[in-house]
């Protein structure tokens, strides 16, 4: 494992082998043996669920999924990284492991391969290798736990997904990609050969049993329409080998935009896969310090010119291709920042070397302050226009010609010294008529030459000789004297020397990479939250921290002593990242601390630390597990957190009579005998392992909410119950039922049960006073002969819920009604209270409401993802104020009445229907219309009321004549837009302003609102801001990615707070 966030969360190097085995163990995830499959292919039987493949044997007797101590048996290679296991049988051998991952389609929910095509792809494909090594696969059917799951296996599962990418993009592992669905012949002939059934996990039944192949819900969608399928095909392509046939990673925002329209099994998994790829893909561009890039297209090329600027750490670049894409590369790597630059060449042609410098002479690459070629042969032509161009940049140029006797021979202006900050990258365009491989010039590297580069976001200035300083002059720049707020990006990382921080500001923070010292900086007096990235770990000594700072925060990397150091007696938050692990002795704790957190790592004894009386959160991190035994907890402490490792007993500690919160974390398992816990208290949770008896400890009256982990299984026979309990939880292996002696408090609000705990309702006395019932993720009982109580307001069923609720009496109190994922009954005959306020809709649901009478007192209606019925005839409540379809409705509105009360339509992105001719409601503020939304809005009357207008992806029609409602105050545009807003009129009225992803229209001759708050700016936007004048009421200004535009001469109002872009450099201020 190579690190881990402060957030706690473990990430994995992308090229280290050990880190990819530790992430098989850590998400338990089990990879299949090809022999297990070349076995199960012979026999005609289809691919098994994880749950069934943990007891398969390969006929040798081997475990059909590979196990844990084989992993730790792999032997890894330190000088090519090659993996290797030692076999047994039949002789001792050692041989080579190749590690596989097959990127594939699901062809049913029920069975990802029913007609065993894709298992018979990946038999013959890989057969052959088993001659000299072993091949384990990862294929996620039969490598996680499928539905349906219990606790321990959704937590693996859940793992798992969190960091999935990298099955797909560690360089140990090959990516296998199955992009053709089963044809027809292959289907009949299995079918013929095998029958027309499949076992599989049947939702209806329960079980796992053989269903006809017919019944599966099938999937038909193209690989490339797949928002996973796609997925996983960036991900794989986040390798340092760039070639022709496969794709080039693309930024998070561009791979956002392009997904948009891809089909996801479950919708609400594109918001994870989008986070996902954003953390992956940064992950390993910052990580790379080698690229190689062979045969790309223009497509692929363009693609990567918007990738290079991540590439943060890179030392080399290799090009093979065609002269025009090569120096098309080179360009880009100035284009991202680098101000120090040589390439090395065979030939430099005059055509290339001239289009090189009009290139180098547009304002993109004003930046560059010294290029070397080294080459056989240039041009004069090019030399000269190299010469002039270098010149008028006042840069400096050198041409270095091959010299026998002594190797290069530098020619032109004597060379600049490379600042501390520069990184090395090596460029090589390679004609490919002249080369018959990359790998060649790639093994000769190092030989041929070296390159310095430095990176625009991480300048430092450049000593000459004469020992004046090169660069941005920063001491220049001034920062707007009312700015309350200062954050920088994830890459900004400069001294903060010569800078003057105004005195009005309040927050400063500090992105991932910046670890400059603070010393000689002076911090505003007026500074009250200060908070450093997980690059961070300068000594604070000798830094005067200001005396009004409240709240002050540390990332992952920060390790250093407090001892010494003054912290302000203001101070009422410190939280500490993950690394930090010194003792507090010696340091003297704010009396006016309140909330005191400490990171993973941290594992100090308390003996002899003062915890100032005024703290009332104190939170212990993973690896805390030191006794409290002697340790004086303040009085005033209102909240206690203990984490996984902590199992230390609290016999004969005091704990506060303040305290209200006490919680334990993963393997905490000591029982409470002679523990006294507060009157105070009014939440008690209990972590995984936790599994003592409750007899003989008194709960405290004031207890609210009580909460037992998965491992929990004891009688609750004559424990009593505080009055005063609310919500009572139950893990996973509690079995024990409710006893019918033991009455269930009288305040208890939430009843949410174990999924082993009570099966059925049926006979069970629901207190009167029960305000709020939530059932768990697998109920799916009748509530025929449950009496709800009467005062019940709220009512929730969990994801697998699908009962009727004819015959059931809803109570007349009931306010909220909500059904999970699976529920699809219809609502005929069902008496849905007059006090209903709430409606909501799982995923499933997609039944017509044809004859339904909805409550006049409903004020929300939510459908979910499926439902896409016709509401015609359908009379909505006067009383409905909000409205929002799934992803699927895709009806027309016309002779529809929308209520006059309605305030809030959201449609979900399938959703392309006119809008001409549909009145909306005249007290409608806020109308969202889906990401396929692309209608003509010009005869559209939008009402007067309307607050809040959002067009989603597809949306690309010019705004001229469309009337924007002058009570319009905020206005959000999709990827695609991308019209001018020439003689648009914006409301006077509008505070928000953001575009989307391709949007890069001139703003010169609009006029922006003059109480525009909020303008921000997608991927592609990079226009000039001379001639705009930017609002006097503007506080949050943010430009996009590719923004590279002076800001020289922009009058920035005063009243901006909020500045933020993802490569803000000082140097362009």
């Amino acid at each position: 494992m190579a690190a881990a966030s402060a957030a706690e969360e473990p990430s994995y190097d992308l090229s280290k082998p050990e880190s990819f085995l530790d992430f098989l163990e850590d998400a338990g995830i089990c990879l299949v043996r090809l022999e297990y499959l070349m076995e199960l292919s012979a026999s005609g039987r289809p691919l098994p669920r994880r749950q069934e493949a943990e007891t398969e044997k390969t006929s040798s007797g081997a475990p059909a999924l590979v196990e844990s101590s084989e992993l730790k048996e792999v032997s890894i290679d330190p000088n090519t990284a090659h993996m290797s296991v030692m076999l047994r049988h039949p002789v001792p051998r050692r041989v080579q492991v190749h590690l596989v991952s097959i990127s594939h389609m699901w062809e049913s929910m029920q069975h990802p391969d029913p007609w065993r095509f894709q298992l018979e792809a990946i038999v013959e494909e890989f057969r052959p290798r088993l001659l000299d090594s072993v091949v384990w696969i990862f294929y996620d059917f039969v490598s996680l736990h499928q539905y349906i799951r219990n606790d321990d296996q959704e937590r693996l599962f859940r793992r798992a997904l969190r960091d999935i990418f990298v099955m797909y993009s560690h360089d140990a592992v090959e990516v296998h990609r199955i992009e053709m669905l089963t044809p027809e012949s292959v289907r009949e002939r299995c079918v013929a050969a095998h029958g027309p059934k499949i076992c599989v996990y049947w939702e209806e039944e329960q079980k796992m049993t053989d269903v006809l192949i017919t019944k599966l819900k099938r999937n038909e969608t193209p690989y490339e329409e797949r928002g996973w399928c796609r997925s996983e095909k960036e991900w794989s392509a986040l390798r340092t080998w760039m070639k022709g046939e496969n794709p080039v990673p693309l930024p998070p925002d561009m791979f956002r935009a392009r997904m948009q329209q891809m089909k996801f099994t479950h919708r609400e998994d594109s918001e994870e896969v989008f986070n996902l790829q954003a953390k992956v893909f940064l992950q390993k561009a910052a990580s790379t310090t080698r690229l190689l890039i062979e045969n790309l297209d223009e497509d692929k090329i363009a693609v990567l010119l918007a990738a290079l600027p991540f590439y943060t750490k890179l030392k080399e670049l290799v090009v093979a291709g065609s002269p025009k894409t090569a120096w098309k590369v080179s360009l880009a790597v100035v284009e991202s920042g680098a101000c120090n630059v040589e390439i090395a060449c065979e030939n430099v042609r005059d055509e290339d070397a001239i289009a090189f410098a009009a290139d180098l002479a547009k304002k993109k690459c004003r930046h560059l302050q010294r290029l070397q070629l080294k080459c056989e042969t240039i041009g004069e032509l090019g030399r000269q226009a190299l010469e002039q161009t270098m010149t008028r940049r006042r840069a400096s140029l050198v041409i270095s010609i091959p010299d026998g006797s002594r190797g290069y021979d530098g020619q032109g202006m004597e060379p600049a010294v490379a600042s501390e900050a520069c990184v090395t990258l090596r460029i090589l365009p390679v004609d490919v008529s002249a080369a018959d491989s990359l790998k060649l010039h790639a093994a000769a590297m190092t030989q041929i030459l070296s390159v310095l580069c430095c990176r625009r976001r991480r300048t430092e200035p450049t000593l000459h000789p004469a020992g004046s300083e090169a660069g941005p002059d920063r001491a220049g720049i001034q920062l707007p004297s009312s700015l309350q707020s200062l954050t920088f990006g994830r890459d900004f990382n400069q001294s903060l020397k010569g800078i003057q921080l105004p005195s009005s500001l309040q927050s400063l923070t500090f992105g991932h990479a910046f670890n400059y010292s603070l010393e000689g900086i002076q911090l505003p007096s007026s500074l009250q939250s200060l908070t450093f990235g997980d690059s961070f770990n300068q000594s604070l000594e000798g830094i005067q921290l200001p005396s009004s700072l409240q709240s002050l925060t540390f990332g992952a990397s920060f390790n250093q002593s407090l001892e010494g150091i003054q912290l302000p007696s203001s101070l009422q938050s410190l939280t500490f990242g993950f690394k930090f692990n010194h003792s507090l002795e010696g340091v003297q704790l704010p009396s006016s601390l309140q909330s005191l957190t400490f990171g993973r790592t941290f594992n100090q004894s308390l003996d002899g630390i003062h915890l100032p009386s005024s703290l009332q959160s104190l939170t212990f991190g993973f690896e805390f597990n030191r006794s409290l035994k002697g340790i004086q907890l303040p009085s005033s402490l209102q909240s206690l957190t203990f984490d996984e490792e902590f199992n230390q007993s609290l016999e004969g500690i005091q704990l506060p009579s303040s305290l209200q919160s006490l919680t334990f974390g993963f393997k905490f398992n000591h029982s409470l005998e002679g523990v006294q816990l507060p009157s105070s208290l009014q939440s008690l949770t209990f972590g995984h392992d936790f599994n003592q008896s409750l007899a003989g400890i008194q709960l405290p009256s004031s207890l609210q909410s009580l909460k037992f982990g998965i491992h929990f299984n004891q009688s609750l026979a004559g424990i009593q119950l505080p009055s005063s309990l609310q919500s009572l939880t139950f893990g996973q292996e509690f079995n024990n039922q409710w006893p019918n002696f033991i009455e269930p408090p009288s305040s208890l609000q939430f009843g949410e049960f174990g999924k082993k705990t009570i099966q059925s309702l049926a006979g069970i006395q629901l207190p009167s006073s029960l305000q709020s019932l939530t059932f768990a993720f697998k109920f799916n009982y009748s509530l025929e002969g449950v009496q709800l109580p009467s005062s019940l307001q709220s009512l929730t069923f969990g994801r697998a819920f699908n009962q009727s609720l004819q015959g059931i009496q809803l109570p007349s109190s009931l306010q909220s009604l909500t059904f999970g994922r699976t529920f699809n009954q219809r609502l005929d005959g069902i008496h849905l209270p007059s006090s209903l306020q709430s409606l909501t809709f799982g995923r499933t649901f997609n039944q017509s409401l044809d004859g339904i009478h909805l409550p006049s007192s409903l004020q929300s209606l939510t459908f979910g993802f499926e439902f896409n019925q016709s509401l015609k005839g359908i009379q909505l409540p006067s009383s409905l104020q909000s409205l929002t379809f799934g992803f699927e409705f895709n009806r027309s509105l016309k002779g529809i009445q929308l209520p006059s009360s309605l305030q809030s339509l959201t449609f979900g992105y399938n959703f392309n229907q006119s809008l001409e001719g549909i009145q909306l409601p005249s007290n409608l503020q806020s109308l969202t219309l889906g990401g396929g939304f692309n209608q003509r809005m010009e005869s559209v009357q939008l009402p007067s009321s309307l607050q809040s207008l959002t067009f989603d992806e597809e949306f690309n029609r010019s705004l001229e004549g469309i009337q924007l409602p002058s009570s319009l105050q905020s206005l959000t545009f999709g990827g695609k837009f991308n019209q001018s807003l020439e003689g648009i009129q914006l409301p006077s009225s509008l505070q928000s302003l953001k575009f989307g992803i391709h949007f890069n229209q001139s703003l010169e001759g609009i006029q922006l609102p003059s109480g525009l708050q909020s303008l921000t700016f997608g991927h592609d936007f990079n226009q000039s801001l001379a001639g705009i004048q930017p609002p006097s009421s503007l506080q949050s200004l943010t430009p996009s990615f590719q923004f590279n535009q002076s800001l020289e001469g922009i009058q920035l109002p005063h009243s901006l707070k909020t500045f933020k872009s993802y490569s803000f450099c000082v140097g362009s201020l």
